[in-house]
């Protein structure tokens, strides 16, 4: 009886450690979705706005603008 469970610890286990190597190479692998490029200037001064919010139309995904 002994050895019945210490098997099925075992398969507990390797099952535990296969789902976090599948979840940490899932994140891994999301971090980056894609690259907004552009440049958000000011319409009445024409200089480049710092902060700005920018989104995808139809979508949650955007970013912010930065120095550059």
């Amino acid at each position: 009886m002994l050895y019945k469970l210490t098997k099925i610890t075992r398969m507990s286990k390797l099952k535990f450690i296969s789902l976090i190597l599948f979840i940490l190479t899932n994140l891994a692998f999301a971090q980056d979705m894609g690259k907004i490029t552009g440049t958000v200037v000011d319409a009445e001064f024409g200089d480049g706005l710092i902060g700005a919010n920018v989104f995808i139309d139809g979508t949650t995904l955007g970013a912010a603008t930065d120095l550059d």
